[in-house]
């Protein structure tokens, strides 16, 4: 089980979407293991992931906060 906590999200609204990777090559070659999608209703967002393998990995995440399900930047 891996647990996910996110603190201190100034905008509540949207979500937090991510990818967990279990090695370096999954995720330079960006193939996660496994990928997720949680709401944010406040300033802490948390979940559990669970049947992961023991182990070490990564976690590439965003705050989609328009939840339109893209990563929208501000030059």
């Amino acid at each position: 089980t891996l647990e996910l906590r996110f603190a201190g999200i100034e905008l509540p609204g949207g979500f937090i979407m991510g990818s967990v990777f279990d090695s370096a090559e999954a995720y330079a070659a960006d193939k996660p293991v496994r990928s997720f999608r949680l709401p944010v209703t406040g300033a802490t967002v948390s979940d559990r992931l669970e049947g992961l393998a023991p182990g070490s990995y990564a976690v590439k995440l965003f705050h989609d906060v328009d939840g339109d399900g893209r990563m929208a930047a501000n030059p």
